[in-house]
């Protein structure tokens, strides 16, 4: 899994690669990470919630409001076009 955080102006992005994701596994992701970015919880708290493996102790789901999916990757065998990567409004 590959999680990245970048600030763009007014917009944070959060990237998120993976093999698969489970029903709004990446709205808890993101739900907890506000919770570090707005000073709540130290930014150890995510090693910590990772390792206990326990959805409970995590932050609320993020609202779906303001979340995006940019891009869907397959493997090269099914030979699909790849699109630029990234939100298009971010592209000037």
């Amino acid at each position: 899994m590959h999680i990245n955080v970048t600030r763009h102006g007014p917009y944070v992005v959060v990237d998120i690669k993976a093999n698969a994701f489970v029903h709004h596994m990446v709205r808890n992701i993101v739900g907890s990470l506000m919770e570090v970015g707005a000073h709540n919880q130290p930014e150890s708290w995510i090693a910590e919630l990772l390792a206990a493996k326990d959805r409970t102790l995590a932050a609320a789901t993020a609202k779906a409001e303001g979340l995006y999916l940019v891009a869907v990757d397959y493997p090269d065998r099914y030979d699909l076009p790849k699109p630029p990567m990234g939100p298009l409004f971010l592209a000037d």
